[in-house]
C-alpha cells in the first residue's frame, strides 16, 4: 500500500496538477471515506476552494472480485486525506436489495455494462479499476468539491428528478 502511494505521488509530481480529468465513484451507505484531487495529503493547499462541499463517491462492487478489493484497498489508503469524501460502497452478491439498487443506478444512469467495479461520482461513471483511474477519481472529486453539484445517485435513491439533476451539473466536468 505504501508503495502506491509513493508511486502516485511520484506521478503527481511528473504530472503536475493542472490535468483535469472527471473521475466517478460508489459507495456504501454504511461506510464514508475521503478523496482528494492531488495525491498530496492536503489538497487545500493548492487551491482554497477544494473542500467546500461534501463529495459522494459509489462504489458498486462484488466480493469476490479482485479489481473491486483494489480500488477498495485504494479507497482505503486515501480516505483521511479527504474528510469531504463520502464514500457509499455496495457489496450486490451480498443482497438482493443491493442488487436492485446497482440495477436501478444502472438503467436511470443508461449504463449499459454490467461490469464491476462501478464508480459514480456524480454523473460521471467508471468501470474498472487502476491507478491512472483513482487518479481521475481524485481529480473529479476535488473539481467537485469546490461546488455545488447534483449528486445523481443520490437522486436515483430518492426518486428525484435525475434528468433536472444532469442538467444542473452539464457543463460542470469534462471526463
Amino acid at each position: 500500500m505504501k508503495k502506491a502511494f509513493v508511486f502516485l505521488i511520484c506521478i503527481f509530481l511528473l504530472v503536475g496538477c493542472g490535468e483535469k480529468e472527471k473521475p466517478t465513484s460508489s459507495s456504501n451507505s454504511a461506510d464514508n471515506s475521503s478523496s482528494n484531487q492531488n495525491t498530496n495529503s492536503n489538497p487545500t493547499e493548492v487551491d482554497p476552494d477544494v473542500g467546500k462541499y461534501d463529495v459522494d463517491f459509489y462504489l458498486f462492487h462484488l466480493s469476490y472480485c479482485e479489481h473491486c478489493q483494489e480500488e477498495m484497498a485504494w479507497i482505503e489508503s486515501i480516505k483521511n486525506d479527504y474528510p469531504y469524501l463520502k464514500i457509499h460502497t455496495y457489496e450486490i452478491d451480498t443482497s438482493k436489495e443491493r442488487e436492485e439498487i446497482y440495477n436501478k443506478v444502472r438503467e436511470q444512469m443508461g449504463i449499459t455494462s454490467d461490469y464491476v467495479p462501478l464508480t459514480i461520482i456524480g454523473e460521471d461513471f467508471y468501470v474498472g479499476f487502476s491507478e491512472s483511474k483513482g487518479r481521475k477519481f481524485l481529480r473529479n472529486v476535488n473539481e467537485r468539491s469546490k461546488k455545488d453539484y447534483c449528486d445523481v445517485v443520490g437522486t436515483i435513491l430518492e426518486d428525484g428528478d435525475v434528468q433536472a439533476c444532469i442538467e444542473h451539473n452539464k457543463g460542470f466536468f469534462v471526463k
